[in-house]
């Protein structure tokens, strides 16, 4: 489990340092999903909460897109 260990420094900024073992970390391997991907990964995440896409239903929006006529380009 990870534990909290609040800091004991003289100033009043000090923030709580977060201890977690190192048995809880795996190397990283051709089994492991590489840095650059985990990355991306968590920014999909962010902004999938930033605007609730999480919860949209990705069948009608496909649905949607095919069956709107978008046009290509515009001038202007």
């Amino acid at each position: 489990e990870a534990q909290v260990q609040m800091g004991t420094g003289s100033t009043s900024l000090e923030e709580g340092i977060l201890v977690v073992e190192p048995g809880r970390f795996r190397r990283a391997s051709g089994k492991t999903t590489p840095r650059q991907y985990l990355s991306c990964a968590l920014d999909i995440r962010s902004f999938q909460r930033l605007t609730r896409l999480n919860r949209c239903d990705i069948n009608l929006v496909k649905k949607e897109l095919t069956e709107t006529k978008v046009p290509i380009s515009q001038s202007g």
